[in-house]
C-alpha cells in the first residue's frame, strides 16, 4: 500500500519507543475439570448379547418412513420433479415457494417438499433469516410443526458453546448383526452422514511387556457404535427419542463435550502456564486466528518465517525464547574503539548488562511475536502456536553510550539501522519489527526501506509514546506500517502518539511479556503494540499455496491487515488508530480467501464401487477449510449439496494427509448415472467464501462382476457355483458348447442368495462352457453386471 509520508524534522537524537510498566495481571484460579464416568462391564456385556434381525431393521425403516418425511426416491418421477422444481424456486422467491407448496394436496408429498425447502434454507452456508421469515409467513397451518422443529434445532446449534454435548449429532449403539448398509439406510432418514467408531488391532511391534499386558483384551468384541449426524429439523433430544424406538438400536447417547473453564489456555489448547495473563490475545482475535489456521487441517502449507527484531538484543537463555531465535543469524553491533563490529550473538553481547534502562526491551518485543508455545512455561507468542514456525533474527543495535540524568544509557546511529535492515533482508527476514524511533529526516533510511519493500519484506514501526500529534521515524516513512496503542477497552492510550500517518492500532496497556533472567512482567507502550502487527504479518507471510507456490507480497499483507482492522473512533481512517484495531482472525480469513479464489480442486474423479455407491477422488486446495460436494442426475440439472467435509475433523477418514481427498456416496440407484462437482470453502465473518467448482464428473452404479465360478461334473449333471454379488437380486446362467461360440441362457435364478445351479441337460462326453451374470431391478427393469469369467467342464 502506497502512502504519502512526511519525513521527520531534522533533529539530532535517537530514542526507543518506550511505554510505561504496570503491575502484573491477577492470577485466575482454575477449577477441576469434571470426570467422565464409563458404563460398567455388565452393561457392555448386555449390549454385546443383543442381536438384530433383517425383519427388525425392515420394520425400523418402515417406522422412520411413517414418522418422518418420505425420501424423494419413494415418489414417482413426476412427483420428484415437482419437489426439485419447488426447491429450486426457493432460492429465488420465498413467497412463491410457499404458495406452490400450499397447493400440494397429498400430505406425504407436502411434507417432503416442505422438508427439502427448509433444508435448503437452513443449510449453514445459505442460512438467511429474511427468506425463512417470508416463507413462513405464507405457508398454511400444515407447516407450523415442521417450522417449529427447524427453529428449535437451529437454536440448539447456535448455543453450542454453552452446551456440554455436541449439537447436530448422536452416538448410537446398534445391536450385533446390523449391517453398514442398514445403518446407511437409517442415516438417510435421520441426517445423511455417519461415522462408525473404528477399532484398531494391537501393534505386534510393541515391547514384549506391553504385548503380555494386552493379551487379555486382544479378542475383545466392541459394540457397534455409530456417530450419526441428525437433520437440520432435529434437536439431539428429539433424535434420541426417535432412534430409541428402533428395534435394531440398543441405546442412543449425546456426544458429550468435557470442557475446562473458559480461558485463553483452554480456548486454543496451549499449555503455557501464564497464557491467561495475555488478555490482549483475544482483543486482537489472536486465539480465534489460531483456530482459523488449524481449521484447514492437512491443507495447511506454511514455511518457517523469520522476523528480524531490531532492538536492544535478546536474553538468549530465557526459557520461552532460547529455542525461538536463530542462533546462526542473530547478531550484535559491538563498539570496538572508533568502529562498530557486527558479531554473532552470544552470551556476552546478546544484550548490554550495564544498560541502566530498558535492557530487556528487545526481549519483551520478541516475546510478543514468538515466545515458545506448548512448552509448559510462561506465555505464548502470537506467531508461534502453529508448530513454532516463526523464528526471530535478533539484532542488538544498541552500543553507543551516553549520559542522561546522571545515568548511563545507550543508543545507535542511523547508519547502523540501515545496515541492520540490509542484513535482515539479505538473511531472509520476511518481517522487520522496529519498536524504536529516530528523529531526523534521512533519505538513506527511506532508501533502505524501499529496498526491503522491493524484497517483499513487511516493515512495522512504533508511532511513539509522547502522547502528541507527531510520529517517530521510521514509522512515519513510506512502506512502513505505523502502529499506535489502545487501552483494554479499545479507547486511545493516553501515551500513544497520533498522526495522519498512523495505519493500525493494537493493545498497549498491561501487556504480559518475557523479561530478563527467565522473568515475566506486565509492560506497555507502542513498542509492544508494534510486534503484534509484526506477528500478524509473519503469520500471513508464512502461507504458501500449491501448485502455484503463491505467497503474499508485502503490499498484499499490508493491505489485508489494514482492510480487516476493526474500525474505531470515527468511520474510516483516523489519526488515532489509522484503519482501526488489528484483527488477526479476519486478516487470516481474508488471506485464505486469496489462496482459494479463482482456482478449483483438481484431479476430480468419480468411480463406481458397486451396485449402490460411487467413490469420488480429488486433489485439495491449500488453506481450504471444507469441501462441499454436489450431485445431480443431469449434467446441466439442479445440483444438490450432499456433503460438507471439514478439513480439520474429517481428514483422518477422508484424506491421506497429502492433499488428496475422497468421499463415498452410498445408497445410489443401480444403473443411474450421477454427476458431481466440488468446491472448497472457508469461513469468512459470519458467512463463507468459495473456490471455483471442479469440472463435472460422472459415474454409473453397476453390479460387480460375479467371481469364483466353478463347475462340478457328476453323472447326468454339471453343477455351477459362484461367489455372492452384493446387491444382486438374481443370476442368469449361460452355456455354450464352444468357448467362443454362441451362448444361450439356460436358467434364471430369482434370488440373490442362491449361489449354485445344477444343469441336468448336458450330454455325456460333451464339453460345455458356462458364464453367469448378476442382475438387479431397481425400477422394474433389469440392470445386469458384466459376465463372469468362463468356466468349462466335460459332462459324464
Amino acid at each position: 500500500m502506497k502512502k504519502a509520508r512526511k519525513f521527520c524534522a531534522l533533529i539530532l537524537g535517537i530514542s526507543i519507543s518506550f511505554g510505561t510498566s504496570s503491575h502484573a495481571a491477577e492470577i485466575i484460579e482454575q477449577p477441576v475439570s469434571p470426570e467422565i464416568v464409563l458404563d460398567d462391564a455388565q452393561n457392555v456385556e448386555k449390549i454385546l448379547e443383543e442381536k438384530t434381525s433383517l425383519e427388525e431393521v425392515e420394520r425400523d425403516i418402515d417406522t422412520l418412513n411413517n414418522l418422518l418425511p418420505a425420501q424423494k426416491k419413494r415418489f414417482s418421477l413426476q412427483e420428484q420433479m415437482t419437489i426439485e422444481t419447488i426447491t429450486e424456486l426457493s432460492r429465488e422467491d420465498a413467497i412463491s415457494t410457499a404458495e406452490a407448496i400450499n397447493q400440494i394436496q397429498d400430505e406425504k408429498l407436502y411434507e417432503t417438499a416442505l422438508h427439502e425447502v427448509l433444508n435448503a434454507y437452513y443449510e449453514e452456508e445459505s442460512f438467511n433469516i429474511s427468506q425463512i421469515t417470508a416463507f413462513s409467513s405464507k405457508t398454511d397451518s400444515r407447516a407450523n410443526s415442521m417450522l417449529a422443529d427447524y427453529a428449535e434445532a437451529k437454536a440448539e446449534r447456535d448455543k453450542q458453546n454453552l452446551l456440554n454435548y455436541k449439537a447436530g449429532e448422536v452416538l448410537i449403539t446398534f445391536k450385533d448383526g446390523t449391517t453398514e448398509e442398514q445403518i446407511a439406510e437409517i442415516a438417510n432418514y435421520i441426517g445423511g452422514s455417519y461415522h462408525i467408531l473404528r477399532t484398531f488391532p494391537i501393534n505386534e511391534n510393541l515391547p514384549e511387556c506391553d504385548l503380555k499386558r494386552l493379551e487379555k483384551v486382544k479378542d475383545y468384541k466392541f459394540p457397534l457404535i455409530v456417530a450419526m449426524n441428525i437433520g437440520l429439523d432435529m434437536t439431539v433430544e428429539k433424535a434420541k427419542k426417535l432412534l430409541g424406538t428402533l428395534d435394531c438400536v440398543s441405546h442412543v447417547e449425546m456426544d458429550g463435550i468435557v470442557r475446562n473453564p473458559v480461558s485463553i489456555q483452554s480456548d486454543f489448547g496451549v499449555n503455557d502456564t501464564k497464557v491467561n495473563e495475555q488478555t490482549y490475545l483475544n482483543q486482537i482475535q489472536a486465539t480465534q486466528a489460531w483456530k482459523t489456521y488449524q481449521s484447514s487441517g492437512t491443507e495447511v502449507l506454511a514455511q518457517e518465517t523469520y522476523v528480524a527484531v531490531i532492538d536492544t538484543g535478546l536474553d538468549i537463555t530465557h526459557e520461552d525464547l532460547k529455542n525461538q531465535y536463530s542462533k546462526e543469524l542473530s547478531i550484535s553491533f559491538v563498539k570496538n574503539g572508533n568502529s562498530v563490529d557486527i558479531q554473532p550473538m552470544n552470551l556476552n553481547n546478546c544484550y548490554l548488562r550495564d544498560y541502566v534502562t530498558y535492557a530487556d526491551h528487545g526481549t519483551e518485543v520478541a516475546s510478543v511475536i514468538a515466545a515458545e508455545s506448548n512448552n509448559k512455561k510462561g506465555i505464548v507468542g502470537i506467531a508461534s502456536p502453529e508448530g513454532n514456525l516463526t523464528k526471530i533474527i535478533a539484532i542488538n543495535l544498541y552500543y553507543q553510550p551516553y549520559i542522561e540524568d546522571g545515568k548511563k544509557q545507550y543508543h545507535f546511529e542511523n547508519k547502523s539501522l540501515i545496515e541492520a535492515i540490509r542484513y535482515a533482508v539479505s538473511n531472509g527476514a520476511r518481517v522487520i519489527n522496529m519498536s524504536l524511533g529516530i528523529s531526523w529526516e534521512d533519505p538513506d533510511v527511506q532508501d533502505v526501506i524501499n529496498y526491503a519493500h522491493e524484497a517483499d519484506v513487511v516493515l512495522c514501526g512504533a508511532v511513539g509514546n509522547n502522547g502528541k500529534n507527531e510520529s517517530y521515524c521510521p514509522a512515519n516513512f513510506n512502506h512502513v506500517i505505523s502502529v499506535a496503542s489502545v487501552n483494554k477497552d479499545n479507547t486511545r492510550a493516553s501515551f500513544s502518539n497520533y498522526h495522519n500517518t498512523v495505519d493500525l492500532a493494537a493493545p498497549g496497556v498491561d501487556i504480559y511479556v518475557c523479561t530478563l533472567n527467565n522473568g515475566y512482567i506486565s509492560s506497555g507502550g507502542t513498542s509492544l503494540s508494534t510486534p503484534m502487527v509484526s506477528a500478524a504479518a509473519a503469520i500471513l507471510a508464512s502461507m504458501r499455496s500449491v501448485p502455484t507456490d503463491k505467497i503474499l507480497s508485502a503490499d498484499e499483507i499490508e493491505s489485508i491487515l489494514c482492510e480487516t482492522a476493526t474500525d474505531l473512533f470515527t468511520p474510516g481512517k483516523d489519526i488515532y488508530s489509522g484503519y482501526g484495531l488489528l484483527n488477526i482472525n479476519l486478516a487470516l480469513q481474508t488471506a485464505k480467501q486469496k489462496f482459494i479464489s479463482n482456482i478449483a480442486p483438481t484431479n476430480m474423479q468419480a468411480v463406481a464401487k458397486n451396485y449402490n455407491s460411487i467413490a469420488l477422488h480429488w486433489k485439495g486446495i491449500t488453506w481450504a477449510e471444507r469441501y462441499l460436494i454436489f450431485r445431480s442426475t443431469e449434467p446441466n440439472g439442479t445440483y444438490t449439496k450432499i456433503a460438507s467435509l471439514h478439513c480439520d475433523t474429517t481428514c483422518d477418514t477422508n484424506s491421506n494427509g497429502n492433499g488428496y481427498w475422497w468421499y463415498k456416496d452410498s445408497n445410489r440407484a443401480t444403473g443411474t448415472r450421477y454427476y458431481y462437482k466440488i468446491r472448497a470453502a472457508i469461513s469468512y465473518k459470519d458467512s463463507f467464501r468459495f473456490s471455483n467448482y471442479t469440472p463435472i464428473v460422472n459415474a454409473v452404479c453397476t453390479l460387480n462382476t460375479p467371481t469364483g465360478l466353478s463347475l462340478t461334473s457328476t453323472t447326468g449333471k454339471i453343477t455351477a457355483a459362484w461367489q455372492k454379488v452384493d446387491g444382486a437380486e438374481g443370476y442368469q446362467i449361460w452355456r455354450s458348447e464352444s468357448k467362443n461360440g454362441t451362448y444361450k441362457r439356460i436358467h434364471t435364478i430369482t434370488s440373490g442368495t442362491i449361489l449354485s445351479y445344477s444343469d441336468a441337460t448336458p450330454k455325456a462326453g460333451t464339453t460345455y462352457y458356462y458364464k453367469i451374470r448378476a442382475y438387479r431391478k431397481p425400477n422394474g427393469t433389469a440392470i445386469f453386471s458384466n459376465f463372469s469369467a468362463i468356466a468349462t467342464k466335460k459332462a459324464k
